[in-house]
């Protein structure tokens, strides 16, 4: 209850302070929702962040969402259909669409369709970075990294640039399941 209170609140800063259209708050919305349901699905801790900046002037928005949960490698290693070696091949299993959720019904869209629309449909960036891996995402590039044990990170951190002017030929439809 407490996480749909926030995302209405954010909605509504979005469409009457910042005077974002319906169709310029459809995928932010979509990202938010999905994201923040992961950390209920998958983190096993109690709390997540969401934080945002806005840049007017440049025609972007910076959304990051993070937990200090349990992370995407242990939430594949926890699952018996999954034997990730390490935070970067559970990186790619995230990223290929596979969902550590055991009822199908029930599973989100997930990181491949959010990157998939942020990256593909609104020409934005997406970075990721669980455990000693990081992965980040642009039109024109795309690298996973493993950063070593200096650069651990408890949970998942997702950081979006989006921008604030959508493409024409965007269509949300065209990239939800």
């Amino acid at each position: 209850m407490i996480r749909e209170n926030i995302l209405d609140s954010i909605s509504q800063l979005l469409k009457n302070q910042l005077k974002f259209s319906e169709k310029d708050r459809q995928p932010l919305s979509y990202f938010l929702d999905d994201l923040t349901n992961n950390i209920n699905d998958h983190s096993e801790t109690e709390q997540g962040y969401v934080f945002a900046q806005f840049y007017p002037n440049s025609n972007y928005l910076d959304l990051c969402i993070c937990d200090s949960g349990k992370g995407i490698y242990q939430s594949f290693l926890d699952n018996a259909k999954f034997n990730p070696a390490n935070d970067i091949e559970a990186m790619q299993l995230a990223l290929s669409g596979n969902s550590t959720k055991d009822r199908p019904e029930v599973r989100g869209f997930g990181i491949s369709t959010t990157r998939d629309m942020l990256v593909n449909g609104l020409k934005g960036i997406l970075f990721l970075w669980s455990g000693n891996t990081t992965f980040l995402q642009a039109v024109n590039k795309e690298a996973i990294v493993n950063i070593g044990k200096n650069g651990y990170f408890q949970g998942t951190f997702v950081a979006l640039r989006l921008p604030t002017i959508i493409p024409g030929e965007f269509n949300f439809y065209n990239f939800v399941e």
